[in-house]
């Protein structure tokens, strides 16, 4: 996987904006095996793992690597992590074989750096200061959290969909929060990016994928 990196650096490969047959769905928040397996057969082309605990969808290492073990091949791993030490991302890592890490809390860029090229860095898309570090960190790709509140179930602010569309013009974006199946050809159609993720939007409950919404949000962002 090549590294976003802004296109106007001439030492270095930009991500450009991909059409959407070539949109990468990532389904996150997943907890047990038969989730994963839905979530394939709709076509997620990646899951994440949450390996944080304060979040309803947190998943143990060991939960993890009983799932993992068993997906088929050519299935991205994510295991998204919040300001944790080195040491125990790559402890994960052991245990599990997660294959990428997405950041999500205050990682500086020197500790992202470590972990290329399979490194995601996630940005809040909230006040003027994200759009700023764009262009400090050298990862894989970039995730863009348009926020909502837990229960909120009103599609993302379109004011940040056309930021996160400057930014995928300039580097490799994936885009989230706010996302679901009434929502996300929208947003693709819109912002053009990379790829989609998608956790709250798809579920029954926190850590329970509703698997039709799955199939429907998977088909939505592709039929953009």
């Amino acid at each position: 996987m090549v590294p976003a990196q802004p296109a106007t650096d001439p030492d270095r490969v930009a991500a450009a904006p991909v059409s959407s047959g070539g949109l990468k769905v990532k389904i996150c928040g997943i907890t047990n095996a038969k989730d994963a397996e839905k979530s394939i057969e709709a076509g997620a082309d990646a899951l994440g793992f949450i390996f944080y605990e304060n979040s309803p969808r947190s998943i143990k290492p060991e939960k993890a690597r009983e799932i993992i073990e068993v997906l088929p091949p050519f299935i991205a791993t994510v295991g998204v992590f919040v300001d944790v030490p080195e040491a125990q991302v790559r402890k994960v890592k052991s245990m599990t074989g997660i294959r990428l890490f997405q950041f999500h809390g205050q990682e500086p860029p020197s500790f992202c750096e470590r972990f290329r090229p399979h490194a995601i860095k996630a940005l809040r898309m909230q006040g003027a200061q994200w759009y700023e570090a764009l262009r400090m960190y050298h990862v894989s790709g970039f995730l863009l959290d348009g926020y909502a509140a837990e229960g909120e179930s009103s599609p993302q602010d379109r004011r940040q969909w056309v930021q996160a569309k400057s930014a995928a013009e300039k580097w490799r974006v994936i885009l989230a929060g706010g996302l679901g199946p009434g929502n996300v050809a929208h947003a693709v159609q819109l912002v053009r990016p990379y790829g989609v993720d998608v956790a709250r939007g798809v579920e029954v409950k926190p850590g329970m994928k509703d698997w039709v919404k799955v199939r429907d949000f998977i088909q939505s962002a592709r039929g953009a």
